[in-house]
């Protein structure tokens, strides 16, 4: 739902936009994407391979952008809480210890360390594509990435 939102209030810009399914498994879209990975991957294949967009990431350092999406289900002190979660790696290991047990706890330590191993940080954009927020800081994200911050008209 956030690319079909996202993409009509780009096209309500008058931006030329190109939408593209990055999901081999879904089965249903709410938009006609212009490339489709579904057409160039089998997602058996990709099962295989279940680390490959961080080791692509790993590999290449290309910039990612972390969305946090659906925030209108979600109560604002817990929007607050996994903001605090992305911006504070003590504050999130804090939060794997009290909240989390057993399995969750241990895969949840070891992804974290593996994050602050390499060094990535994870910023997120709170986005609601049904109430249409955060959609002007996804944007602006994306046009600092592209094009360094200067908006294509």
């Amino acid at each position: 739902m956030l690319t079909a939102t996202f993409s009509e209030w780009l096209r309500g810009k008058e931006q030329s936009v190109c939408t593209v399914n990055l999901d081999p498994s879904v089965t249903a879209l709410p938009y006609e994407p212009g490339v489709d990975v579904r057409d160039y991957l089998i997602i058996e294949d990709i099962m295989k391979n279940l680390f490959l967009a961080a080791a692509v990431f790993n590999r290449f350092l290309l910039p990612q952008i972390h969305v946090l999406s659906k925030v209108d289900l979600l109560p604002s002190e817990q929007i607050d809480a996994i903001l605090d979660w992305s911006e504070d790696e003590e504050y999130l290991q804090t939060a794997i210890e009290t909240q989390l047990t057993a399995q969750k706890k241990l895969l949840s330590r070891g992804v974290l360390q593996a994050i602050m191993d390499v060094g990535l940080t994870f910023g997120l954009i709170p986005v609601s594509a049904k109430a249409q927020s955060g959609l002007v800081d996804l944007y602006s994200e994306l046009t600092r990435i592209f094009t360094g911050g200067e908006e294509l008209i």
